[in-house]
């Protein structure tokens, strides 16, 4: 452990000169301007469902730095324990091939399918010129980074929405949404004279987990140097028949166990070869396992917010409104105002001034609430959609077997491929 020791204090040292940089401080600018353009549009699409905007985009920007500040300390200790460099991984080709894929669908920008690509178009045409444990390596650490993102931070400022499911009823729910600036510090490495002259920090015998291609000339010595990135992540999901809590753990859970599978099979393909094949398969079609599952089981199960039948049910409240002072809360069921009994459909858009008097149910007892100074105008509530609402969003995607067909072909091709050169 002294090693590493040794590497997080010239890592402490190091980073003020890195990170001032005026290229670094660009980079960084860039996608944090990114992060906050897509709170920007998820705010945008939240004021034209609802008429307001729940949680205003710079704070949510300001959460996400700091939470990308933890993931980017996170990824760095482990970019550097296992020893993936950045020089033969391929993220010059990954980054765009990303967007690219995008295109098709935007649940494939993500480096689990780019890196995946890659590392198959290289085993079956020589191109491009990358180190497969490496390529798989980077893959895995990032979403390890982002499976523990997900679970401290992933529930956190969840979107109200109303959803029309398979059978075309809309239910009440909430759009998971989250994007994190990851600024790193990685790792390349250099083939250089030996020489005494340079201060170097002996490794253990067992590092790097994942090691370079090829073999190092004589008189000459490999040397890593640290060298700082900025990433992005980003997380969507839905919550309809859990919490956003237990739904962003759920998430996360699933993230984590695939993440750690891919690790271990990238550490390991640097001694089988068949596991250079076995990696880049498992990353597209376990990153897809992971979001078809958890989509089953979402869509699947039972929905938490339908319409009551004897009130109106809440599924959020906006803060600042006479709701948020009257202590009204998500699950609650408002079912008299003023002594007025509520049924499914009553308007409570607006609501006359002077003081107010609810009767609500709440975790199968009945409330009473009193607030006096109602200045008049809305109550500041979502409530529980009807059933027939001519308002949500339909959730559409791939069918689950698009992409295992996809690559039947690509498997193919490659067992011919290991057949020939046997």
């Amino acid at each position: 452990m002294t090693a590493f020791l040794e590497v997080a204090k010239l890592l402490l040292k190091s980073i003020p000169s890195m990170v001032l940089r005026p290229d670094y401080l660009l980079a960084l600018a860039v996608v944090v301007g990114l992060v906050h353009f897509q709170y920007r549009r998820v705010a945008t699409v939240e004021e034209r469902l609802f008429g307001r905007v729940k949680y205003e985009p710079r704070r949510q920007t300001t959460s996400s730095i700091l939470f990308g500040l933890l993931g980017g300390a996170l990824g760095t200790g482990l970019f550097i324990l296992i020893g993936i460099s950045l020089s033969d991984s391929g993220v010059a080709y990954i980054w765009p091939l990303a967007l690219l894929l995008m295109a098709i669908h935007p649940r494939f920008l993500c480096f689990s399918y780019a890196g995946g690509l890659l590392s198959l178009s290289h085993l079956l045409f020589g191109w491009p010129k990358i180190h497969i444990p490496s390529v798989m390596g980077l893959v895995a650490v990032l979403h390890l980074v982002e499976s523990v993102l997900i679970r401290v931070s992933g529930h956190l400022n969840p979107n109200p929405v109303y959803v029309k499911g398979k059978d075309g009823r809309v239910v009440g729910g909430f759009a998971l949404q989250k994007f994190w600036p990851l600024p790193l510090v990685a790792l390349v490495y250099l083939t250089l004279p030996q020489g005494p002259l340079r201060e170097i920090v002996e490794m253990p015998s067992w590092w790097p987990l994942i090691k370079p291609p090829g073999e190092v000339p004589a008189g000459m010595e490999l040397v890593y140097i640290l060298f700082p990135v900025v990433a992005a992540l980003g997380y969507g999901d839905m919550a309809l028949s859990r919490t956003p809590r237990e739904k962003a753990a759920l998430s996360s859970r699933y993230l984590f166990a695939y993440s750690i599978i891919l690790l271990v099979l990238a550490v390991l393909a640097d001694s089988f070869l068949i596991l250079q094949y076995v990696s880049p398969l498992f990353a597209i079609l376990g990153h897809d396992l992971v979001i078809q599952v958890g989509n089953r089981r979402e869509l699947g199960g039972k929905p938490l917010f339908t319409p009551a039948l004897d009130g109106l049910g809440v599924l959020d409240v906006f803060p600042g409104g006479t709701g948020h002072r009257l202590g009204l809360r998500q699950g609650d069921v408002i079912l008299a105002v003023n002594g007025q009994s509520l049924l499914p459909g009553d308007d409570l858009r607006w609501l006359p001034p002077g003081p107010l008097e609810l009767l609500v149910r709440r975790e199968e007892q009945e409330v009473m609430m009193w607030y006096p100074r109602h200045q008049g105008g809305p109550l500041g509530v979502l409530f529980v959609p009807l059933p027939w609402s001519p308002a949500y969003v339909e959730l559409k995607g791939l069918r689950p077997g698009w992409l295992v067909r996809r690559l039947r072909s690509l498997w193919a091709e490659m067992a011919k491929k290991m057949r020939f050169r046997r």
